[in-house]
């Protein structure tokens, strides 16, 4: 016996909410350290640009649903966003570990901020790309499709949607990687 629960989302509901939580996260790891004032612009900057992509998936592409059949419990598309979901919130919060440590280092321990900061960067740009391409169901897309002629115009709208996010994390995060040629050992 199939179950129906509240649809199956062409753009996983949990987007949303995932970007609010990250907006939230930049407080933790870098509004607790409200003392320095280079830690004060760069909380407030984060937040505020991640804060803004929370706009960018609105919309009624966001809210585009149709019934699949599927066996009990959540269909394969969501059980893979929710995987990356998670690499990608980890892979956040360690960005903004390294943002920190990198921005509150000594002398010393520049060097080895530098590197963690470097490969934070990396990490999370491949882990929020992976978490936004598995953000669309192609399969329930081809079944909104099919079911209303509105749907596809609200796909590519969605879709560009989508790479305006991952433009906006990208930039985001190289933003805050300074040195990215001297990590990688480039003059």
């Amino acid at each position: 016996m199939a179950e129906h629960r509240r649809g199956d989302h062409v753009f996983n509901l949990g987007l949303r909410k995932t970007l609010q939580d990250l907006a939230r996260s930049v407080d933790d790891e870098l509004g607790a350290h409200g003392g320095d004032t280079r830690m004060v612009l760069r909380s407030a900057q984060i937040h505020e640009r991640v804060e803004s992509l929370v706009s960018v998936v609105t919309g009624p592409a966001f809210d585009l649903t149709v019934e699949k059949q599927a066996a009990i419990g959540s269909d394969s598309n969501s059980q893979k966003f929710g995987r990356t979901n998670e690499h990608a919130v980890l892979a956040f919060r360690e960005f903004l570990t390294a943002v920190r440590h990198y921005y509150t280092a000594s002398d010393l321990a520049g060097a080895s901020a530098l590197m963690m900061l470097g490969t934070a960067c990396l990490q999370a740009e491949l882990a929020i790309s992976r978490w936004i391409d598995e953000a669309f169901d192609p399969e329930a897309a081809a079944l909104a499709t099919r079911e209303d002629r509105d749907a596809a115009r609200w796909i590519v709208d969605g879709q560009s949607r989508l790479d305006k996010l991952r433009s906006g994390f990208l930039d985001l995060i190289q933003r805050e990687s300074p040195g990215r040629a001297a990590i990688h050992g480039f003059q």
